[in-house]
């Protein structure tokens, strides 16, 4: 496998492996987006995570995800994160497709996310990844910086 062994691991919002990297999620935010990273950080927080997945590359935590509960039938994506240095090999992909499943498995039929206009390798990802652009919800209704999708659970 290129760049390294790869191990996949489920886990809770409390595991100190996966809060370490979403604390370097949320500082990528604000070094990218200033101030206005931190408007939503309210929202970001891990007590409601339902389950989270960690990708190991030798050994060493590259990449992380959730997903929480958003209403009867849908669960929300949330904290995709890959570490810079292992980019471009495939992570993410693997990360979201595990946390699909793992909705699948809560009895999901939805899954859906919020991810920044101003990111658009992340919104190119969803989309190959059959996520499609959905009415913003909750916090993010009215703002055009973000852009919320959803995807139907198969």
């Amino acid at each position: 496998m290129r760049g390294g062994r790869r191990e996949l691991r489920l886990t809770g919002g409390d595991d100190p492996k996966f809060r370490a990297l979403v604390r370097k999620l949320d500082r990528e935010y604000v070094d990218r987006f200033g101030e206005t990273a931190l408007q939503y950080q309210p929202y970001n927080t891990l007590e409601k995570i339902e389950a989270a997945c960690l990708l190991l590359v030798d050994g060493t935590p590259a990449a992380c995800g959730a997903i929480q509960p958003l209403d009867g039938d849908a669960a929300e994506l949330k904290r995709i994160y890959v570490l810079p240095e292992f980019r471009r090999r495939g992570l993410a992909r693997q990360v979201i497709e595990q946390l699909e499943l793992q909705a699948l498995f809560h009895g999901y039929r939805f899954l859906a996310l919020e991810t920044g206009r101003a990111m658009p390798e992340a919104a190119a990802l969803y989309t190959k990844l059959g996520y499609q652009e959905t009415e913003p919800w909750g916090p993010f209704a009215g703002d055009k910086l973000c852009l919320c999708m959803k995807k139907e659970l198969t």
